[in-house]
């Protein structure tokens, strides 16, 4: 969390955001303005969510697993849109491209284990009962 922070703060500087959004700079794409503005609201849901869900979690709330399952899937989306946003913007490099498929893989690995044991576990189904 603390890296995203770091990251979006040099982005949002005045001279960092000026050389990404002005037409005249060498570094403007039309879409790199709107793509760093998505994955910063991107990130601020995710937090937003992660702390309801931390909540449920802890209240042992028979809403969890929806809720838990209805996060990854948010998280799934936003990387889908985030990957077709900065396929198209030249300055976004392979390597970071890589790493964005490599996040999205982890997150459809990870959906795909927790979200049948979440749905169907009667240890789950006995947890979270409030």
């Amino acid at each position: 969390m603390y890296s995203t922070y770091t990251i979006f703060k040099s982005c949002f500087s005045k001279n960092n955001w000026s050389l990404i959004t002005s037409p005249s700079s060498p570094n403007y794409h039309a879409l790199l303005k709107s793509t760093i503005i998505f994955e910063l609201a991107a990130n601020i849901i995710m937090i937003i969510l992660s702390l309801g869900v931390l909540l449920l979690f802890f209240k042992k709330s028979k809403h969890f697993p929806k809720a838990w399952i209805s996060t990854f899937i948010f998280l799934i989306a936003s990387h889908v849109i985030d990957i077709i946003l900065c396929k198209q913007i030249p300055l976004i490099g392979e390597y970071e491209l890589k790493n964005l498929y490599n996040q999205l893989l982890i997150s459809i690995i990870s959906l795909s284990i927790w979200a049948p044991y979440l749905i169907k576990s009667k240890r789950v189904k006995n947890t979270f009962v409030e």
